[in-house]
């Protein structure tokens, strides 16, 4: 909707996790739908350009991909994140589809 988006974000250092919809995830490949696995957003999502990250309602997820996060808050089921390792996680998930940029 024009005019409807006043701000935008200059964080480059966040790559597709910059703008909306990278909060949009699915639970398993679709050849239709192009959004990523929530295991692929977490294994790309880029530790060193954020501190914390929260995850609202997740499906299922590799747990190994949260590791080296802290959690800060949870209500049973949204949890906080704060981020103390940096480095890239690796998963042995079969994921092949790629982070949608939109």
């Amino acid at each position: 909707m024009a005019g409807a988006q006043l701000d935008r974000s200059e964080y480059g250092e966040a790559g597709a996790f910059r703008k909306d919809p990278s909060q949009i995830v699915r639970l398993h490949d679709c050849p239709v739908n192009r959004w990523p696995t929530i295991d692929s957003s977490l294994r790309n999502f880029p530790r060193a350009a954020f501190d914390y990250l929260w995850m609202v309602n997740p499906p299922a997820y590799d747990r190994a991909l949260v590791r080296g996060m802290v959690p800060v808050w949870t209500n049973g089921r949204s949890v906080l994140l704060r981020i103390v390792d940096r480095t890239q996680p690796v998963s042995r998930s079969t994921d092949t589809l790629p982070v949608a940029e939109p």
